[in-house]
């Protein structure tokens, strides 16, 4: 369907870029004040802010690199659809930025929405058994100060029930597909993505997770040293508030 030259695909991809801008732009202005940001980067040593950023650029270059293995593409892409992800993610309400870096991913390197939504299932699957492992960490070292017991057993219940809800999907899926009697679009997306899964260099991509995590939690720490020097903390409260942005985002 053609609206005057421009094709209706074309009108709506712009349309939802310019909102999208348009939203940035406004939410920028009324949240964001120019004077208390620089009266607040000039109260902390610009080699501090350099080094968080610099740190932060290696959480995303861990990212791409794991989404390099998983996908077996080069580099250059993994790093672009991280950052395209990533910028999505801050701007798009409900985690839609992982919907979004789909079809961009497609479009500009012709990498299958079958594939890369499979590998994104598995980039959830890491992502969530860390944050498990990181919970029980804090919960057994602190004893329950920082993290209570209650709000623990109700985070692992909710961990556990995505990582069985994943790998079920990931190995059964299609079985369910048939079961719910899918329609056959789906069905053959369904297993597709199954044939994605198979993950060849598994230790490589469980070792970038286990980077990335580290290296956010080291983020945390020195920002919590160097832009609040007045709490005290360390990595054990940094892995705390790490917990409570990631499950924060996730919710």
């Amino acid at each position: 369907m053609m609206i005057g030259s421009m094709p209706l695909k074309k009108l709506i991809a712009w349309a939802v870029n310019l909102a999208v801008l348009s939203f940035s732009i406004k939410w920028s202005l009324d949240n964001i004040h120019l004077s208390e940001l620089n009266a607040a980067l000039q109260r902390v040593a610009s080699i501090k802010v350099l080094s968080v950023a610099t740190l932060n650029m290696l959480v995303l270059l861990a990212f791409a690199c794991r989404l390099c293995v998983l996908l077996g593409c080069p580099i250059r892409a993994g790093f672009s659809v991280t950052c395209l992800g990533s910028g999505l993610n801050g701007l798009l309400p409900f985690r839609l930025g992982d919907v979004a870096r789909i079809y961009y991913t497609k479009k500009f390197y012709g990498i299958s929405a079958a594939k890369l939504a499979a590998v994104s299932f598995i980039e959830k699957l890491c992502d969530l058994s860390v944050l498990a492992v990181l919970i029980f960490t804090v919960a057994y070292f602190d004893g329950g100060y920082l993290i209570g017991h209650d709000f623990v057993s109700k985070v692992a219940s909710l961990v556990l029930v995505a990582v069985i809800c994943l790998v079920f999907f990931l190995r059964y899926g299609h079985i369910a597909g048939k079961f719910l009697r899918f329609s056959k679009r789906m069905n053959d997306a369904v297993n597709l993505m199954q044939q994605h899964v198979r993950v060849s260099r598994r230790v490589e991509a469980i070792a970038l997770t286990i980077l990335m995590w580290a290296i956010n939690i080291v983020v945390v720490y020195l920002g919590l040293r160097w832009f609040l020097p007045s709490v005290e903390s360390g990595l054990l409260e940094a892995t705390a508030v790490l917990l409570i942005i990631a499950f924060a985002i996730t919710l």
